[in-house]
C-alpha cells in the first residue's frame, strides 16, 4: 500500500491562478479525479496529498502549467485537460515544447495545436516538408 504523504507548492504569480485553476476550480478537481489525490488552495500557497508518485506529477503539471501562463500562454479549460492527460501518460514530458509548436491556420482561426505526441510529430513533418500524406482512421488528427 502506497503511503499518503503531504506536499505544499507556492505559485509565483498571482495573475495567472484563475486560468490555471479554472472557474470554481474545475481544474484542480480534474486534476484531483486523475491523480487520486487531494488538493486545497489558500492564495498562491497549493497543498496535496495523496502518494509519492501522484504528488510528483501534479507538482510537474502544476510548475508547468503555471510557467506556461508566465510565458504568454492562454490556458483554455481544454489545454489544461490536455496536459493533465499529457502528464499522466508521460511524467516527463516537456509542455512547453507541445504547447509551443503549432501551426497558424490564419488570422480567424487561429492556430492548430498538436493533441498527442503523434500529431507532434505529424506538424514537425508538415514544417519540415513541402508534401505530408496522412492515412488513418476518422478523428485522429490528420487534418
Amino acid at each position: 500500500m502506497n503511503q499518503v504523504i503531504n506536499k505544499e507548492l507556492l505559485l509565483e504569480n498571482f495573475n495567472h491562478i484563475p486560468e490555471i485553476f479554472g472557474a470554481q476550480d474545475i481544474n484542480l478537481k480534474q486534476i484531483e479525479k486523475k491523480f487520486g489525490v487531494r488538493i486545497t488552495t489558500r492564495e498562491n500557497q497549493i497543498k496535496i496529498k495523496g502518494d509519492a508518485s501522484s504528488i510528483n506529477a501534479v507538482d510537474i503539471l502544476l510548475t508547468q502549467l503555471e510557467g506556461l501562463a508566465i510565458s504568454g500562454h492562454a490556458l483554455k479549460n481544454d489545454d489544461i485537460k490536455f496536459a493533465i492527460r499529457l502528464i499522466a501518460e508521460d511524467h516527463a514530458i516537456n509542455l512547453k515544447t507541445i504547447f509551443s509548436e503549432r501551426i497558424s491556420v490564419s488570422p480567424k482561426k487561429g492556430f492548430i495545436t498538436p493533441k498527442s505526441s503523434t500529431q507532434r510529430e505529424f506538424i514537425q513533418s508538415v514544417k519540415q516538408s513541402d508534401i505530408v500524406l496522412a492515412i488513418g482512421p476518422a478523428g485522429t488528427g490528420k487534418t
